[in-house]
């Protein structure tokens, strides 16, 4: 198949755009839809084209504008997004903005191993330090918990919270969140908003501490294809995972290696498993031929210099990774990340920041498997000053 340069889009800081692929089920060569509708109204026509392997489902791209009217409903957190909330949107100008990543189970739970955040008076936007560009040295050395309370509008209130503790010596915040509320974390995570108060009622401030953990599910879904053939889809090879329950997740540190969909072939009457995409190890080198790129050039870039292909233009996960079945859907995958691409802006390489939410489910006939991808712009600068992206394309081979 030929590769096809991309319509561009351009996107601006906390902007998004909305892309939806359908997968056809059926056996024999056939159409893949894909739409791409922004949140701002500003569609443009976006063509793909999909190679999967040497197995038949091999199909042509068609192309399909949408329109400003129906842009909206596929942007809209309240419906395909709802269980992926985005609760913790980055605040790179605000000093007294900080994220933090739950490591593990135990992080920001056990009473053994809370989460610590250091305030300290100042405007740096850079470092893992709240600055309070309010308060001064001397209000946080002598701050008592009496001088803290939550803001109204914190994601997380009293009741999510097991210890919320401050030690003037250290000028250390000690958080724990209660065993419920840590699953606000996952993902893009959630906020907690606290108003602080000089000890002499003549200063204050506010601190915005956004939690976050990586949490990574192994849900499968399935379409009956008919004699006993079943389309199992999935992200990745997770449908051979041990790991498919909210009682033991994949949960880690280390985000999703990679994120792409894949599925194969299951033969019911002879209990086996037709591979197609990718299997086992090989995901290593099938990530090359069906990833998703992104790039400002003029041409897709894919392969880069000396015929390698240019891993800097590929979304993949770099953090906030979260992959879970949808509680009202069986065969409904929900997943987000944040993508760290590497794109020229202004001549300059820089690393860029995307969120990335994502659904994948049947379509209401049972004939298609849905990726629906919602893409928001979080690039900053060196200073920590948001960037609007230029125009950019999207490829995938």
């Amino acid at each position: 198949m030929k590769n096809k340069i991309k319509n561009l889009f351009h996107l601006s800081w906390f902007q998004s755009l909305i892309f939806i692929i359908a997968f056809i089920s059926s056996l024999t060569s056939s159409p893949l839809v894909l739409q791409a509708r922004s949140s701002v109204n500003n569609t443009a026509p976006f063509s793909d084209q999909f190679s999967k392997a040497s197995f038949p489902f091999l199909g042509q791209d068609l192309l399909r504008q949408s329109d400003d009217k129906n842009a909206a409903v596929y942007d809209n957190d309240d419906d395909d997004f709802k269980d992926l909330p985005n609760d913790n949107p980055p605040e790179p100008t605000n000093p007294s903005y900080r994220e933090y990543q739950l490591k593990d189970l135990d992080s920001g739970v056990n009473v053994n191993n809370p989460l610590s955040v250091h305030l300290v008076p100042g405007d740096s936007l850079t470092g893992s330090d709240i600055n309070l560009p309010d308060l001064t040295a001397s209000d946080l050395s002598t701050l008592t918990k009496s001088n803290i309370n939550i803001d109204s509008s914190s994601k997380l209130q009293g009741t999510d919270l097991a210890q919320l503790d401050y030690n003037p010596a250290t000028q250390n915040l000690s958080i724990r969140l209660t065993e419920t509320s840590v699953m606000k974390t996952n993902g893009a995570g959630t906020q907690l908003v606290l108003n602080i108060q000089s000890p002499d009622t003549l200063r204050k401030d506010q601190v915005v501490i956004g939690i976050w953990r990586n949490y990574i599910m192994h849900p499968s879904g399935e379409i009956d294809l008919g004699n006993k053939l079943h389309l199992q889809y999935m992200l990745n090879n997770d449908s051979t995972a041990p790991q498919d329950s909210s009682s033991n997740p994949l949960l880690t540190d280390t985000a999703l290696m990679y994120a792409i969909p894949n599925f194969r072939i299951i033969d019911e009457s002879e209990s086996s498993i037709i591979d197609t995409m990718f299997a086992g190890s090989g995901i290593t080198g099938w990530r090359k031929v069906s990833n998703l790129w992104v790039g400002t050039d003029p041409t897709p870039d894919v392969y880069g210099t000396q015929s390698q292909y240019n891993l800097d233009h590929q979304v993949n996960p770099a953090n906030h990774s979260y992959v879970i079945k949808d509680s009202q859907d069986s065969n409904t995958i929900l997943f987000q990340f944040d993508s760290t691409p590497i794109l020229t802006i202004d001549n300059v390489s820089r690393q860029c920041r995307l969120r990335v939410l994502s659904k994948l489910e049947k379509s209401s006939t049972g004939q298609y498997i849905i990726l629906k991808q919602k893409f928001i712009n979080y690039t900053v600068d060196n200073n920590n000053k948001p960037v609007d992206l230029p125009q950019v394309w999207f490829y995938r081979k």
